[in-house]
Formats: C-alpha cells, structure tokens, sequence
C-alpha cells in the first residue's frame, strides 16, 4: 500500500522508480451472514506540476489529506485536516500555484486552494474551503484548467457524469452531460484548445468526448 513515483522520458519505459514510506489506502467491510472480513483497498495519488515543481497529493491510511512536493529538496508531508475516503484530485493554474479537490466524508465535494511556492502552505492568506452544496459523489472528482477557467467533473449520486466551469466561483451551474453513467470517477484534461472528459460507461468500456 506504499506510493511509488516512476518517470519516464519518452512514454516509452521507466527510467526511474521511486518508493515512497507514505502508504494510501483504505479499509473496506463486507459481511457474508454471520460472518464479516474487513480488507485494505489501495487508493491512487493525484499528481500535477505547479511552476518547476512536481507535487503528490493522496488520502493517508487515517483519512487524511496529504500534500508533498515530490522533487528534492525533500520535504516532510502537509497533512490537512481535511478528510476523505477517496482519492484526491490536484490541478494548477500554471503562476505556481494548486488548487486540491476531494470528496468529503458527507459526499459533497470541496475545493481548496493549496498555496504557491515549494513549501506549500495550507492555502495563501484569506484563502478558504469551499464546498459545493450541489455536488455529491461517492467518487474522486476531477479537475483541470482550461482557458484561464478551473474546470470541476464528478461522478453524481444518480451516475451521471457532471461539469462545472469556473468551479472557482461555487454558485455556477454544473453541467450534466447526457448519456454519460458511470459507477466511477470521469477524467478531465485541457487539450488543443479543448475540454475533454474521459469516463468508463456502465458497459465498461471507455468513453471519450470533447466538449464546447
């Protein structure tokens, strides 16, 4: 359940691999009669470059947010208060600094500005939570920058895929694009001057569409 770190220069192989001693995953209980087993699920970590910087985000084995950069000099971690018992979504602007997007324990999803600079402290003066009462998901959210606009994608409680732009401004109206189910957390990238979002339908098979 450790955090590994592999790079590549071409896509092509792994040149580096790294282990990291953080370990990210959580415990799930089912229950067969009257007998019940309890299992540890791994949870995948968020990554993004923010100025020069690579930083790592994931959900510690307590719930906890954590934040690192992941390049030397090496630092100790930022834990948040913050809880989830999902995966952490990072995205950044590109002026230095990363906003943090999780899905809370209540379901609804938050927004957090985390900082700028390679210390990274929990959010620059004034900066503050925001949850969007509107956005409920039992999923990771996504999120991506996109013409100077932070874009938000969630999975809803009703498995359709949803997606708000200007995400920074918490009373926009979310978008829910038709035909998109999932039982899983969509994917968001900015590309060629599009928004493009990437979810796997409930046939499991992959999807792919570019948006206006």
């Amino acid at each position: 359940m450790r955090l590994y770190l592999a790079s590549s220069p071409d896509g092509g192989g792994i040149t580096a691999r790294q282990r990291l001693d953080q370990r990210s995953y959580k415990q799930e209980t089912t229950s067969t009669g009257e007998t019940s087993s309890t299992r540890h699920v791994g949870l995948a970590p968020a990554l993004a470059i923010s100025g020069d910087r690579l930083y790592l985000a994931w959900t510690g084995s307590d719930s906890a947010l954590n934040l690192l950069a992941a390049e030397d000099p090496a630092q100790a971690p930022l834990t948040l208060r913050e809880r989830s018992g999902n995966s952490p979504s990072l995205a950044a602007p590109g002026d230095g600094g990363l906003v943090l997007s999780w899905t809370g324990t209540d379901r609804r999803v938050n927004l957090l500005p985390a900082g700028q600079g390679p210390y990274l402290p929990p959010g620059p003066p004034g900066a503050a939570k925001t949850t969007l009462e509107q956005a409920r998901s039992a999923d990771p959210p996504a999120l991506c920058w996109h013409r100077d606009d932070l874009v938000l994608a969630w999975t809803g409680t009703d498995h359709r895929v949803n997606i708000l732009t200007g995400a920074e401004e918490p009373y926009g109206t979310p978008v829910r694009l038709d035909g998109a189910r999932t039982t899983h957390a969509p994917a968001l990238c900015s590309h060629q001057g599009s928004l493009m979002a990437g979810w796997c339908g409930t046939d499991r098979r992959l999807n792919l569409a570019r948006l206006s």
